[in-house]
């Protein structure tokens, strides 16, 4: 097993492809490095997988710390290929090397964030071995190379490829890892005392409100006593505004990190997910799904489309509607939130359904 040590240190950045092929495993050190980084970073390599362009400068350097200080990412690559400012070799002091054009061009492109990391880091690469092999063509006028320590400038590229070669290792063992779903909380021995929406899923409560009813009333699906009371909540939050922007953002990012955070209310979570799908960051429906219920699309007749939406007809407490089994009982944090949506693939779930489907299951 690979040790992970704890702070920063001169040891090469590890090599994970290589311990796979060597010793027939590594996905166990993978698992274990990306259990350490913070709820944020795991999340970043969750969003480098669907939406590489939206992350932040500040996200790919906190990202980037944290493999360092674990002694993942060596000091030597850490500090070559730091995006906060670009470490530029400079060669001899008696003979410094001589920038280019294209260099200093994509010195400018390399300051571009939002971005995808993964193509800065190509791109940093490639400028400097481009520098490095232009340089090494310049000649003194006795026709000797002008430069002959030329090295640290391909090192420094090196450095850019196992930087880039380490965070998608850790992706792949980070979305390895099962998102909060739909079935943890009674599949993992989890409570559904623990969740934000306890009070929903308490049995006992709904029972006593079956026994309250008057004769010819009918009890309200444990989601639409939710829904309910969260539209009287939301009727006294103050208006905020939402971003223009759509889609993985860094503006649409910072706008839900300023207005939640850890240990949200049920509320708060509808909230997210209400806010993300106006902000074009997630699709209804994968809204609906986070909430246990899924899209069902009928095509009634040639001239329309019906649309309509069913919830999980195998959920083992009914009278609850789905409500038991949606993922978002599961999310405490806006972290949750981002990193179950971000692991959300729409060809999972079905959007189109036949009548006669319908009818050969009971649901109509």
């Amino acid at each position: 097993m690979v040790q992970v040590p704890s702070g920063g240190n001169g040891s090469p950045t590890l090599d994970f492809a290589a311990l796979a092929k060597a010793a027939g495993n590594g996905g166990g050190e993978l698992q274990d490095i990306v259990s350490k980084l913070s709820d944020s970073s795991r999340t970043v390599l969750k969003r480098l997988k669907n939406h590489p362009d939206s992350i932040s400068k500040m996200e790919w350097m906190n990202l980037t710390h944290e493999l360092n200080q674990m002694g993942v990412l060596s000091d030597s690559d850490y500090t070559q290929t730091r995006v906060s400012f670009r470490l530029v070799p400079l060669g001899d002091m008696d003979n410094p090397y001589t920038s280019t054009e294209d260099f200093r061009s994509a010195l400018t492109r390399l300051e571009q964030w939002p971005a995808n990391p993964f193509e800065q880091m190509d791109l940093w690469a490639f400028s400097l071995r481009k520098w490095a092999s232009e340089l090494s063509m310049e000649r003194n006028p006795d026709g000797t190379p002008k430069y002959r320590d030329l090295p640290p400038i391909q090192n420094q590229a090196s450095a850019c490829d196992r930087v880039s070669g380490l965070v998608k290792e850790l992706m792949g063992a980070c979305d390895a890892q099962p998102p909060a779903s739909a079935h943890s909380l009674a599949r993992s021995g989890g409570s559904w005392r623990d969740s934000a929406f306890h009070e929903y899923l308490d049995v006992e409560v709904q029972r006593k409100k079956m026994q309250e009813l008057l004769p010819g009333q009918m009890l309200p699906s444990a989601y639409l006593q939710f829904k309910e009371d969260y539209e009287r909540w939301k009727a006294q939050q103050p208006e905020i505004s939402l971003p223009d922007s759509q889609g993985w953002t860094s503006e649409n990012l910072a706008f839900l990190r300023e207005h939640y955070g850890e240990d949200l209310s049920a509320f708060e979570i509808y909230d997210v997910l209400d806010a993300m799908e106006s902000l074009g960051m997630i699709s209804e429906k994968c809204k609906n799904s986070a909430l246990g219920s899924y899209e069902v699309r009928l095509n009634l007749s040639d001239s329309g489309l019906t649309v309509a939406h069913g919830v999980d007809f195998d959920s083992r407490a009914a009278w609850l509607h789905g409500l038991d089994e949606a993922p978002m009982n599961d999310f405490h944090s806006l972290d949750d939130v981002l990193s179950w949506t971000e692991a959300f693939r729409e060809e999972d779930y079905p959007n189109f359904i036949t009548l006669s489907e319908m009818l050969a299951r009971g649901w109509v």
